[in-house]
């Protein structure tokens, strides 16, 4: 008897399957010319009575321009402009793992940039905290001996094929989840090959567990291999969601500009299209009949025709060329309208100036939205990391949603300077924009600075002249006091 489908692992629940076409488009748009090529008709239709010849002439043509993976890397950039920097209240030993948070040797901040991108891209993401099962209790020495440690491990969109959640005491509550993974094996003494496998990840009550599935030579699924998780009471899971629809369900933020993308490659072939016919004029001989047909014509050969006859060249006017050129640029200039929506502000009925200071960030953008699920993801991990660990909290993190570049020009700080020195603003108003500007070093702080400048004007101050005068600044010295005075008010 065959295995039934709903009880084989690779089998599409009804949340995974609604989202896998958008999530296709846009990895294939982000794949760029050659994956979007190597579609064709998908996204290069064919034209009625086209042959394949002609089809695959026009499909050579065109180059695609990729806005979409573009845009991504530039709204990625834009937010790990600042790394993430964990909180002080992140336990040593999590901080530590900072360094290869994946046992790949992958930093922190370039594994959240990976993910961020993700789910820019795709619309969400996963990730799981895993950790080698040993049996009995190891203390600290022999987990560092044997690299028994947490690590990160980050899931795509399309690795899951199925999962399920209920609602306990009113929390969602993720119950199973599965993980379609593709890796490569040897084969031979140099070959390698494919192998598929399911890790399935399940929840009961209190007591998680794992499973590894795959195919038997009957092509039927069994599990191979299966233990409970020690040290967590939940699946280790978090998602970053690029735009959320539903529980465990987004749709690609960009999608849009995806569509768009494709309407600009496909325009692009017939304005390629058009403008090879409209340079290529068609021979016309007239006043011939059949015997003609082998007429040779060229600027190395004499065209003798009998009297009545005419040759001439067919072209088109090219009048349309104009036109398809211009909708390539209205396409063009939609698509970098809808990189920027992901910066534009969400307006609020009611909105007080302190508000608006606050929002300065763009916390309230798309973009924002995402460097927040990020966020809140990242502190997820971080307190199933402390979990498997032992410690009692996991901290937290902060995601940068400054997105405005403020570096200041040198007249700018000249400007700035002169307003100190005329006591229109205050020297650590001026520290604040030199730091928001990134024209400090990053370890610099206010309280060291203002040390440094009372440790200078004191060793100024207990200098003398050649005439033997003591060297005193004049008028108000910043927040450090007046004329002659070492005092340090306002420090």
């Amino acid at each position: 008897m065959s295995q039934s489908e709903k009880d084989q692992p690779n089998v599409l629940s009804h949340t995974v399957k609604a989202m896998r076409p958008a999530i296709q488009k846009c990895r294939d748009v982000a794949g760029g010319s050659e994956t979007i090529k190597s579609k064709n008709t998908d996204y290069l239709p064919r034209h009625p009575k086209e042959t394949w010849d002609n089809y695959s002439i026009r499909l050579s043509r065109p180059v695609f321009f990729n806005a979409f993976k573009r845009t991504v890397k530039g709204l990625t950039g834009l937010v790990f402009r600042r790394d993430p920097v964990l909180a002080d209240d992140v336990p040593s030993r999590i901080e530590a793992l900072w360094e290869n948070i994946d046992n790949r040797n992958t930093h922190g901040s370039v594994f959240l940039k990976t993910v961020f991108e993700d789910a820019v891209e795709a619309g969400h993401v996963y990730v799981m905290v895993d950790v080698p099962q040993v049996e009995g209790e190891l203390n600290l020495a022999q987990q560092q001996a044997l690299n028994i440690r947490p690590y990160w491990v980050h899931y795509r969109a399309e690795d899951v094929t199925n999962l399920r959640y209920e609602y306990i005491n009113g929390q969602l509550t993720l119950t199973q989840i599965t993980f379609e993974i593709t890796s490569y094996e040897g084969d031979g003494e140099f070959g390698d090959k494919e192998v598929t496998y399911y890790r399935v990840y399940k929840r009961e009550g209190d007591v998680v567990s794992w499973e590894k599935w795959s195919k038997n030579d009957k092509g039927d699924f069994i599990k191979e291999a299966g233990d409970t998780i020690v040290g967590v009471t939940e699946i280790p899971l978090a998602v970053v969601y690029g735009e959320q629809v539903g529980p465990f369900m987004s749709k690609p933020p960009l999608e849009d500009l995806a569509d768009q993308n494709i309407l600009h490659y496909q325009t692009n072939s017939d304005y390629h299209h058009a403008a090879h016919i409209a340079n290529v004029p068609l021979p016309v001989v007239t006043g011939v009949g059949e015997d003609g047909k082998d007429i040779t014509w060229g600027p190395n050969a004499a065209l003798i025709l009998p009297e009545g006859a005419t040759a001439g060249w067919m072209e088109t006017s090219g009048s349309a060329l104009g036109h398809t050129r211009q909708m390539l640029q209205d396409i063009e200039s939609r698509m970098a309208t809808l990189g920027l929506n992901m910066l534009a502000r969400e307006k609020r009925a009611a909105e007080t100036a302190t508000a608006r200071r606050i929002d300065k960030a763009e916390a309230d953008s798309a973009l924002g939205g995402i460097a927040r699920s990020l966020e809140d993801a990242a502190e997820i991990l971080l307190g199933y990391t402390a979990q498997f660990m032992k410690e009692r909290s996991g901290g937290s993190i902060e995601i940068n949603k400054d997105y405005e570049d403020q570096q200041l020009t040198p007249q700018e700080i000249d400007v700035w300077s002169r307003l100190v020195a005329n006591g229109q603003i205050s020297l650590a108003t001026m520290w604040k924009m030199l730091e928001q500007g990134e024209w400090l070093p990053p370890d610099w702080t206010e309280e060291e600075e203002r040390m440094n400048l009372e440790a200078d004007m004191g060793a100024f101050q207990g200098t003398t002249s050649p005439e033997g005068a003591t060297n005193a600044p004049e008028g108000p010295v910043g927040d450090f006091g007046t004329q002659g005075n070492a005092s340090t008010q306002g420090a």
